[in-house]
């Protein structure tokens, strides 16, 4: 995953050209930094990623859009994270999920808001699987009690590079107003808040945005 701050005029002017592994380009709109971009890629391991971009560098296209977009861009942080399988299991999504999403798009539905969820925890080799056997619990009490459906989740990791034991929850939801609709419907979730319970003293920090796809994301 990269992220970007970028000059205002990086949201109109830049056209994203990638490869096979893209599945998101979403631009902040609220919780982050104003004019944030940040773009999701899929591999299968670390040597898929390096062939991936070792083509890219040989593709004429790539190598124009990076020099027409680098100057609009402030600071670029780049992170990888690792699925959390048990936990999207938990909510019935096969693992790689993201990817079939990617490939379909929004099967004709209107462009959704997408709420990025991370989470800090504590140090420590036993954090990052308690919380996620604590989600794999809590997850499907939370998904019930969303009646309507407002809040659909797209992916669940934990970071393997960059700042270490931190967690990660993409949603997508149709509105704005969904996701605090979603939000409340969870409260009376038992299992959930249970899980809730148990995670919070684990973590040390937590913070949320809500954005919106570019016109190139494959996920909208």
């Amino acid at each position: 995953m990269n992220t970007s701050p970028c000059a205002p005029t990086a949201r109109t002017n830049a056209k994203k050209v990638t490869n096979e592994g893209f599945v998101g380009f979403f631009v902040t709109e609220l919780g982050g930094d104003a004019h944030e971009v940040t773009h999701v890629y899929r591999y299968d391991d670390y040597d898929a990623r390096d062939d991936a971009r070792n083509a890219m560098k040989r593709s004429e296209t790539w190598t124009a859009f990076l020099k027409a977009s680098k100057p609009m861009v402030r600071r670029q942080k780049s992170e990888i994270f690792l699925e959390a399988t048990k936990a999207t299991a938990s909510a019935g999504m096969e693992a790689n999920d993201v990817l079939r999403r990617a490939r379909e798009g929004n099967g004709g539905r209107a462009d959704g808001v997408f709420e990025w969820r991370r989470y800090q925890l504590e140090l420590g080799y036993n954090p990052i699987p308690k919380l996620v056997d604590a989600l794999a619990k809590g997850l499907p009490s939370k998904l019930a009690s969303d009646r309507d459906g407002r809040g659909e989740l797209v992916w669940m990791g934990y970071s393997d590079v960059g700042k270490l034991n931190q967690f990660v929850e993409l949603w997508r939801y149709d509105c704005y107003q969904d996701h605090i609709k979603a939000r409340e419907a969870a409260r009376s979730a038992d299992a959930w808040r249970a899980a809730i319970n148990e995670i919070a003293p684990m973590v040390q920090m937590f913070d949320t945005q809500l954005m919106r796809p570019a016109a190139a994301s494959p996920i909208k």
